[in-house]
C-alpha cells in the first residue's frame, strides 16, 4: 500500500555509486490503485553541502473510487497524472515543477483533482449534478502553485479558471467561469 492505497507488481532498479553522495531510484514501475505507475527519484546528500532532490512520476488510468478513498458504490472513473519536482530538502523555497492531472468518470462529486483544492479554498461548486470530466495544468515555484489551467465538466455546466495557491503567505487568488446551456 502506498499512502494507503493498493500497490503491487512494483519494480524499481537502486544505483548507488560507492564513490557518489546520493542515490537513484530509477526505472520505477507497478500498479497503483488499478492503474500504471512510472517514475524516477533523485537523492543527493552530500556531507558539507546542500541536500537536494529531483523526482518525476507518471501514473495511467487509476481507479478514482479507490484514489478518493471515497467508496459510493455508483462513483467510478479513471485518473490520468503526471508530475516533475525538485529542490533542496530544507529550503521549500527551491521547490519547482510542472504537472497535469486528467480525471473522466461518472457520478464524481468529489474529484481527487480538485477536492484539495476546494477545501483550502472553501468553495461551492454551483451545481447539482456530479462531474465527468476534470482536467488540471500546473507548475510549482516555490511555495507557489499557478494553475495554469483547470476545466470541470457536468452533462449540464462547463467550469474553467487558472490562479494561484500561495502556501508561504496562505493567499489564493483564483479565477474561474462557468458555462451552463440550462440557464
Amino acid at each position: 500500500r502506498i499512502p494507503d492505497r493498493p500497490a503491487s507488481h512494483l519494480h524499481a532498479e537502486l544505483y548507488n555509486p560507492a564513490d557518489e553522495d546520493g542515490i537513484r531510484i530509477g526505472k520505477i514501475d507497478g500498479q497503483l490503485a488499478g492503474g500504471d505507475i512510472a517514475g524516477q527519484v533523485d537523492l543527493a546528500f552530500p556531507g558539507d553541502g546542500r541536500s537536494l532532490y529531483a523526482m518525476s512520476f507518471v501514473l495511467r488510468n487509476a481507479d478514482v473510487r479507490e484514489l478518493s478513498a471515497d467508496m459510493q458504490p455508483d462513483l467510478s472513473g479513471e485518473l490520468s497524472a503526471s508530475r516533475a519536482l525538485e529542490g533542496d530538502w530544507t529550503d521549500p523555497r527551491t521547490r519547482r515543477g510542472r504537472g497535469d492531472v486528467s480525471v473522466v468518470g461518472r457520478r464524481m462529486y468529489k474529484i481527487p483533482l480538485v477536492l484539495g483544492l476546494l477545501q483550502i479554498t472553501n468553495l461551492s461548486l454551483p451545481i447539482q449534478s456530479p462531474f465527468s470530466e476534470g482536467s488540471a495544468r500546473y507548475s510549482v515555484n516555490g511555495q507557489t502553485v499557478t494553475f495554469d489551467s483547470i476545466e470541470l465538466r457536468s452533462h449540464d455546466m462547463l467550469m474553467s479558471g487558472s490562479g494561484q495557491l500561495d502556501f508561504g503567505t496562505k493567499k489564493v487568488a483564483m479565477t474561474f467561469v462557468t458555462e451552463n446551456p440550462n440557464l
